[in-house]
């Protein structure tokens, strides 16, 4: 690192000289760095106050007078920060920039004739809002809102059985209507009316509950099986473009094709069953069947560990500690379902302590003290 260092000449002070080189400055802080000599000289006699008496000095009385050297305040701001600073540390920059006026940004809607011209163009507050989202806020924020919307008049829902079975006529599924219409949805759900709003919808499925459905090509004697929470999305991606490349190849070849699906939505485990179930039925009726794989698959991510495939995995253990360090999530799954005390540990022995409660305290505890 280098420093670099200003080299005085030396010279001998006297008060007249010294008050000779105080002239040549305007501010003590130039005088203090370019002739550190000369100002230490006239501190120590004690008359620094009297040869920098020509020196500018921020104070109350010298901000002032520069303030009113300028009638914006971002110019004040950009060529005199110093004394802004100092106003702004010492609580006075309010007194001295009344008379200054702030850098204005131009909007198009400071136009009041064009702003209620613009809201003129609607009829609730809503749609101007939608339409004109600018206008509306640059009214809003100047408090205009109540002024230029007078004509409007204010939209109100209000449901009745007829209207709520009309407007649920516009939704396939539950969830759309659910999201769309939250105001008929609460009707309908305070008076007993869903199962009628929903009579026409599509069930869907979901990570639990799965469609059956069945592709048939008769004239190549071909059938693929699947699941799904989906029907009508299931069919487009395989229309669009299958995942399974011979369901892709026969379609986009034009084959004529039977698309049949069950009427009742089945639990996961149930589903998967009755999809394998299916293919050896189809495959002993001479069917060739497309899956690549032979059926089970769901397309996301269910838990791994119920009853029966825990009660597997505990019999490689001998001790809880030992399932516990092997197999956590096994492990988990007996804390959270309450099981540690069930049959399924009956080969291990009793347990000698009972199991700690898990918190996010004794976590932190446990890192801390493994580590």
């Amino acid at each position: 690192m280098c420093i670099f260092v200003i080299m005085e000449k030396k010279t001998k002070w006297t008060h007249e000289t010294v008050a000779i080189e105080a002239l040549k400055y305007n501010k003590r802080h130039h005088f203090q760095v370019r002739c550190r000599s000369g100002y230490e000289y006239a501190r120590k006699q004690g008359i620094l106050e009297e040869i920098c008496k020509h020196m500018y000095k921020l104070n109350r009385e010298s901000v002032t007078i520069t303030a009113l050297k300028y009638t914006e305040r971002h110019k004040f701001k950009e060529e005199a920060p110093k004394e802004r600073q100092y106003a702004l540390r010492h609580g006075f920059l309010a007194d001295i920039t009344k008379h200054m006026v702030s850098r204005k940004k131009h909007s198009p809607w400071d136009d009041s004739d064009k702003l209620s011209k613009e809201a003129k163009k609607y009829t609730s507050r809503g749609e101007f809002l939608k339409g004109s989202k600018n206008a509306y806020g640059y009214a809003l924020r100047h408090g205009k809102l109540d002024e230029i919307c007078k004509h409007m008049k204010p939209v109100y829902n209000t449901w009745d059985r007829k209207s709520v079975l009309l407007v649920s006529k516009k939704y396939t599924t539950r969830k759309e209507f659910i999201i769309n219409e939250p105001g008929a949805y609460n009707y309908a759900k305070n008076n007993d009316m869903l199962d009628e709003v929903y009579a026409h919808m599509v069930l869907l499925g979901d990570k639990y509950k799965r469609f059956i459905y069945h592709i048939i090509f008769p004239t190549e004697n071909s059938v693929y099986v699947g699941l799904t929470f989906n029907l009508k999305k299931r069919k487009q991606a395989h229309i669009i473009e299958s995942s399974n490349k011979w369901v892709k190849e026969l379609i986009s070849k034009g084959k004529p094709v039977i698309w049949v699906y069950s009427k009742e939505i089945y639990l996961v485990d149930e589903a998967v069953t009755m999809e394998r179930d299916y293919i050896e039925y189809f495959k002993r009726n001479g069917y060739i069947v497309l899956n690549i794989i032979r059926g089970g698959g769901l397309g996301s991510r269910l838990d791994k560990w119920n009853i029966e495939t825990v009660e597997m995995e505990c019999k490689k253990y001998g001790t809880r500690t030992e399932l516990r360090e092997k197999s956590p999530s096994v492990y988990n799954f007996l804390i959270r379902n309450d099981l540690l005390e069930s049959q399924l540990l009956n080969h291990m022995g009793p347990r000698t302590k009972g199991p700690k409660k898990i918190t996010k305290k004794l976590l932190k505890t446990n890192y801390y003290e493994n580590n």
